[in-house]
């Protein structure tokens, strides 16, 4: 396995399990990561590609693509938080699965006792291309984001003490310097 061969290479000494069994794969357990796609790859090219056919969004985190994904989704993550809370029941689970927004919601509504963070990486991506785009170093760029995965919404950022803000409405009342 990647992981452990990559462990050992660094000198660490965590164990690492494979099973198919929930309740030796969660019990005991402080963290679970949790990445999983369902379907795999063939369906996501297809979630992916027929929306395009119609002239709609083809793409696995939102629009009719994301929508399939996430309902071929739900039923397996839910099982996989009921079995993370019947096996560790103070465990943290650290989702990386999409589309996030309906997984995290339809989790948030089922099970709202469960400790969960959904990531994403977009935010850190779309906050990058914006720092480019207008010439400044990415580490001077302060963006504050709301929302999850593919939908996120910069609201503002902050570069050399001047703040932009695209939703003044959420702004707080907070005062703006510069453009915003």
């Amino acid at each position: 396995m990647i992981v452990d061969y990559l462990l050992r290479k660094v000198g660490k000494s965590i164990r690492i399990l494979e099973t198919t069994d929930p309740k030796i794969a969660f019990e005991n357990v402080d963290y679970i990561f949790s990445q999983i796609r369902v379907g795999g790859l063939e369906m996501r090219e297809k979630d992916e590609k027929i929306p395009l056919e119609f002239g709609l969004v083809g793409q696995e985190t939102c629009g009719v693509g994301g929508f399939a994904y996430g309902m071929r989704t739900m039923p397996q993550f839910l099982e996989l938080v009921g079995q993370c809370l019947t096996y560790a029941p103070n465990a943290w689970i650290l989702n990386y699965t999409n589309p996030e927004t309906i997984i995290s919601e339809v989790v948030r509504r089922a099970y709202p006792k469960a400790k969960i963070i959904n990531a994403c990486d977009m935010a850190i991506g779309i906050s990058k291309t914006l720092a480019d785009i207008y010439g400044y170093d990415h580490d001077a760029w302060i963006p504050i984001i709301m929302g999850l995965t593919t939908l996120d919404g910069l609201q503002e950022f902050t570069i050399k003490n001047m703040i932009a803000t695209f939703f003044p409405m959420y702004s707080n009342g907070r005062k703006k310097k510069g453009f915003g």
